[in-house]
């Protein structure tokens, strides 16, 4: 990915992305407009045929990526993060045995 990173990221810029932060193979975007994703999702696509991106969009202000809940407040312009579980999560634990 680093490779993609320095080969694309002026034009990504361009398109509008503000912010790139990846872990691994999951890669979290800020970018400008939400007009701007369909130019950015086709930049990253056409590197190589092997790799492919998806995105989703934040709903009300929310975003579950990875094991984290992202908030965004658009009065101070700012991200809060909490723990995020899935649907499936039921706090338990196997006993050890």
């Amino acid at each position: 990915m680093t490779n993609l990173e320095t080969t694309l990221m002026d034009d990504l810029i361009n398109a509008g992305v503000s912010e790139w932060h990846q872990y691994v193979d999951d890669t979290f975007l800020l970018v400008n407009s939400i007009t701007c994703i369909d130019n950015i999702l086709s930049i990253l696509n056409n590197f190589h045929p092997s790799i492919t991106f998806t995105y989703k969009v934040e709903d009300g202000d929310k975003l579950e990526f990875l094991d984290v809940f992202i908030t965004r407040s658009t009065e101070c312009q700012s991200l809060g993060t909490t723990i995020y579980h899935k649907p499936a999560y039921t706090d338990l634990l196997r006993g050890m045995s």
